[in-house]
């Protein structure tokens, strides 16, 4: 287990507050040193027998935000305490768990983290060899040099990731398991009593991003797999700005905020491509705006959404997800709740 304690400076946020992308990049770092813990090498010199470079690639992440402490109340210049604890099954297959909290919050057990009412992360790797030549790009799972690595705890169990991916895959988020059912009637499938309105929907055609060099890939390298949730954001973006009718404005748009992200990670992709993303999702108005305690916004709307992400050019699966966003309004905001419920309502009977 580690934990790290860092400012959260421009570096980090630009001038706003944290963001999803931001803090999965956070627990990433700290996963990375994580690895090398105690080796005196830097997390790039990680590397098998032969010298071959290698690298964690996620397979699954799953982000969990409390209601009472959603990202943007984590500020500039703030300090924090990043937390990371990484068990090994086998040689190849690392199973971690994360969290965040201001300076001095995160316990030093990690087994009492899940308690903390804190944003927390778990995630599933599998250690590779990434080879790209001018065609092909291939990753080959490979045993680290145990002088490269950390001594980890052995996991007992094989990572619930490893099934649930290969199910996900196949069957989608709809039906999976009674484990699965039942991790997401605690989170993904909530029905509050006072819901007054519920939207399905689905955008018409996929949205396309292309992938640029140095925004979202480095040369030679894989798109990292955070960037993943910014992509899904913007095609939520572009689907409610504009295909949604009528559009939401931005400043209702710029309230929705993440409580749950499950993302399976199938493939990646480099500078150049251009991805193809298909949405679904279903928005549930809330009769009236419920106040949480010791919170400065007003609970509007729930927002579920399903993404699957594509590789334009070959129609290979790249990475499947479920989402669940909070419409938190601000308190000096409280007018655009009805604005919410009456563009809903349009839609809904248009």
């Amino acid at each position: 287990m580690l934990i790290e304690n860092i400012e959260l400076t421009m570096s980090h946020l630009g001038l706003g507050n944290l963001s999803e992308y931001a803090l999965m990049v956070l627990f990433g770092n700290a996963h990375s040193h994580h690895l090398v813990a105690g080796t005196g090498l830097a997390p790039d010199l990680l590397r098998d027998k032969n010298a071959n470079a290698l690298y964690p690639a996620y397979f699954m992440t799953r982000l969990s935000v409390p209601e009472t402490v959603l990202l943007h109340s984590f500020k500039l210049w703030e300090r924090v305490s990043v937390g990371v604890d990484v068990k090994r099954f086998g040689d190849t297959l690392l199973e971690s768990r994360y969290i965040l909290g201001r300076e001095g919050e995160v316990a030093q057990d990690a087994q009492t983290w899940e308690r903390q009412n804190l944003p927390t992360m778990e995630g599933n790797n599998l250690i590779v060899i990434e080879n790209i030549d001018a065609v092909n790009v291939r990753r080959k799972v490979a045993n680290p040099d145990p002088d490269c690595i950390a001594k980890l705890p052995k996991a007992r169990v094989s990572p619930r990731g490893v099934t649930r991916s290969k199910i996900v895959r196949s069957r989608g988020f709809e039906t999976h398991g009674v484990e699965s059912q039942r991790v997401e009637s605690q989170s993904f499938e909530s029905k509050p009593p006072d819901a007054a309105a519920r939207l399905e929907f689905a955008n018409k055609k996929p949205f396309h991003y292309e992938v640029l060099p140095g925004r979202d890939a480095a040369p030679g390298h894989a798109m990292i797999f955070a960037r993943f949730c910014e992509i899904m954001d913007a095609a939520e973006y572009q689907y409610f700005s504009r295909e949604f009718t009528p559009a939401l404005p931005d400043e209702l748009i710029t309230c929705f905020s993440v409580l749950d992200r499950e993302v399976f990670y199938y493939g990646n992709c480099y500078a150049g491509e251009t991805l193809s993303i298909h949405l679904r999702g279903s928005l549930q108005i809330f009769e009236e705006g419920e106040l949480l305690d010791n919170c400065n916004y007003v609970r509007a709307a729930m927002l579920n959404l399903d993404f699957e992400l594509f590789q334009h050019r070959n129609k290979s699966l790249l990475a499947m997800a479920r989402t669940r966003k909070m419409v938190a309004i601000p308190m000096h905001k409280q007018d655009v709740i009805s604005d919410l419920q009456r563009l809903v309502y349009f839609s809904s009977h248009s």
